[in-house]
């Protein structure tokens, strides 16, 4: 992990992704916090706990964090925002 990027952590929202085998969860979070700044470097992350994304996170124990810019376009929210990964196939409509 490039540990500069914890400096760019502001409020904001994200877009949490993890990867369980050959599936993906993701989900947007707005409550994200740097901890410290230990090897490796320690962030707290809100999510709510009956998403699969939640559960995959409990499961594999990693995940990544994008930082979404002001300007991000609405699809984005609204893909990983207001459906579950239960039910829909999210990462096939965003590059990665």
């Amino acid at each position: 992990m490039d540990s500069n990027a914890i400096f760019k952590l502001s409020y904001g929202l994200y877009v949490v992704g993890v990867k369980n085998g050959t599936g993906f969860g993701g989900s947007i979070v707005d409550a994200v916090a740097q901890v410290s700044m230990a090897d490796p470097p320690n962030l707290i992350l809100s999510s709510m706990k009956r998403n699969l994304t939640c559960q995959l996170i409990r499961e594999e124990k990693e995940f990544t964090l994008s930082i979404l810019p002001a300007n991000v376009d609405p699809f984005i929210v609204a893909n990983f925002g207001f459906q579950s990964a239960r039910d829909a196939e999210k990462w096939p409509n965003v590059e990665y």
